[in-house]
């Protein structure tokens, strides 16, 4: 975000934008597809994996609820 010059971690093509989870979702599929085919990855993964790992991982740093809602953008 700081070499892009943007408030935001992802920042969309539009200045004050955010990336479009869909675009993020297609991304994550088009490296796992890579992947898989480079032999690098034998199993599926989606976006969602990620969230719910970032999640958790959040939880045992002892980020609290509230806050980790904030950062996936739940509340």
């Amino acid at each position: 975000a700081k070499s892009g010059r943007s408030e935001h971690l992802l920042p969309g093509s539009v200045k004050g934008t955010v990336l479009n989870s869909s675009s993020i979702s297609h991304a994550v599929r088009d490296i796992r597809l890579d992947m898989e085919k480079n032999g690098l990855c034998d199993s599926q993964f989606s976006f969602i994996d990620f969230r719910r790992t970032i999640e958790t991982k959040l939880a045992q740093l002892g980020v609290s609820k509230d806050y980790r809602a904030q950062i996936q953008s739940h509340g």
